[in-house]
């Protein structure tokens, strides 16, 4: 056999052999994010699931920056996850929201307040090796493809101002990361 078909096949096999792991992978992070969901939240959607579940397969096989930003995104989503909704929506402490659902109250001041805090925590934790903007756009996509889990339960301002909020802390990553150094 020629050398360039063995190194053909033998590159076939190692790309092959990424993508098992990166689906692996990312199947074993979803199922602990759904395990979580299901005991913070038993009544969540689960439309979000397959699609962070492809998200972080294609991160986990593309890896650099933005595969180590998405990890500890991941772990602040879990997190976020597990919060309890009084975190969200402090007018809901004290009421029975079992009985009333989850829309006992709308914050959306609130969402977006949690998110900015928890995007600048994740600033102090971003990769230091590889692309600052990458890392960032990682982190971002890595905790807010976990918490749109939990925002399944928010309504539409609430789901979009903790998003917002965690995409503005995120991207003060890179500046404050810059001073840093």
């Amino acid at each position: 056999m020629e050398t360039s078909a063995l190194f053909a096949a033998a590159k076939r096999r190692y790309e092959w052999a990424r993508v098992v792991r990166s689906a692996m992978l990312a199947a074993i992070m979803i199922g602990v994010a759904a395990l979580i969901a299901r005991f913070a939240m038993p009544n969540a959607a689960w439309w979000p699931f397959p699609i962070a579940a492809l998200l972080f397969a294609g991160l986990e096989y593309r890896g650099q920056a933005a595969m180590k930003g998405a990890r500890r995104g991941y772990i602040a989503g879990l997190v976020l996850l597990a919060a309890p909704i009084a975190l969200l929506r402090p007018c809901c402490i004290g009421m029975d929201t079992a009985a009333m659902g989850t829309n006992c109250c709308t914050m959306p001041s609130m969402c977006a307040g949690v998110g900015v805090a928890i995007g600048l925590a994740l600033s102090l934790v971003r990769p230091r090796s590889g692309s600052r903007v990458e890392a960032a756009f990682g982190l971002w996509l890595g905790v807010a493809s976990i918490a749109s889990m939990r925002c399944t339960g928010l309504f539409i301002g609430e789901a979009f101002g903790l998003m917002a909020g965690l995409l503005a802390g995120v991207s003060v990553a890179v500046p404050l990361n810059r001073l840093a150094r």
